[in-house]
């Protein structure tokens, strides 16, 4: 039917977004070392309808774990949060997304290679749309983190190279299955996409400066144009390490319009802090 599975999958868990307005209206920006640390990130959305309180946003907690000089264990739990203002009215909603836990190998101390491979489980919940498709659009690395009843598989290859001592541009892909749970009648349903991305990287100390592009296209719908079944995103971040911890923030813009048409932009603060 020429239709985008993609889109219309994130844009129908997104439209929560809209309801009071219709009623009367450990991603690539966070440094990933070999070493213990905790997490929080914390973005926020905005939109081009006026109506987003000030709290509207997504948050994850992360955790990080080396069990060996080359495997680390990875968990995060996200949380969404969202206040829609129509006249005097706000509505306010909050859901727990979408667990994560995973694992990440560096195969060689030769190569600048990691190796992830983790698994999301279904908590988000569909009782709270508008809570659950802010956390969708907000970050479009971790779309699956906040969509109801689903299973996600996620597999990633990602590989640094160093340009000169501060400069490095980075790769990763790889892919991710999401299984629809069944509901209202509906047949559960497994989707396959090719999440991919690059960056560039500057370091010259204690800074870290950070630019790049990615997005994810939904390989199960071969008979759509790449464009109609993808989504990406142009970002820039930084942060400085201050002793254990490390302070940043980034901007995020889609680059397709009908994402656009929902969120103009996003902003992201996050806090890194070593165990050890």
């Amino acid at each position: 039917m020429g239709t985008n599975r993609m889109k219309t999958m994130t844009l129908a868990i997104g439209a929560g977004l809209m309801l009071p307005m219709a009623l009367s209206a450990q991603t690539i920006w966070v440094e990933r070392n070999h070493e213990a640390t905790i997490t929080v990130e914390a973005v926020k959305p905005f939109f081009d309808a006026a109506g987003s309180t000030t709290e509207s946003s997504a948050v994850a907690l992360g955790l990080r774990m080396p069990v060996s000089p080359r495997i680390l264990v990875a968990a995060e739990l996200p949380y969404a949060n969202s206040g829609w203002r129509a006249g005097e009215h706000i509505t306010r909603q909050h859901s727990v997304g979408n667990p994560y836990v995973g694992l990440e190998a560096r195969p060689w101390d030769t190569r600048p290679l990691r190796l992830d491979l983790g698994v999301r489980v279904p908590m988000a919940s569909s009782e709270n749309p508008q809570a659950t498709g802010l956390g969708v659009l907000s970050d479009l690395d971790r779309m699956e983190a906040f969509a109801p009843q689903m299973w996600s598989v996620r597999g990633n290859a990602a590989y640094q190279v160093a340009m000169s001592p501060q400069v490095g541009i980075g790769m990763h892909a790889g892919p991710l299955v999401t299984i629809a749970k069944h509901r209202d009648g509906m047949e559960s349903r497994a989707d396959l996409f090719a999440v991919y991305g690059s960056e560039v990287t500057y370091q010259p100390s204690r800074l870290r400066l950070a630019a790049g592009v990615g997005g994810r296209s939904l390989v199960t719908e071969s008979d759509e144009s790449f464009n109609n079944r993808s989504f990406n995103q142009v970002g820039a971040a930084a942060s400085y390490q201050f002793g254990r911890v490390r302070p940043g923030l980034h901007l995020a813009m889609p680059l397709e319009s009908a994402q656009r048409d929902i969120m103009n932009w996003s902003l992201g603060l996050n806090l890194q802090v070593g165990l050890h």
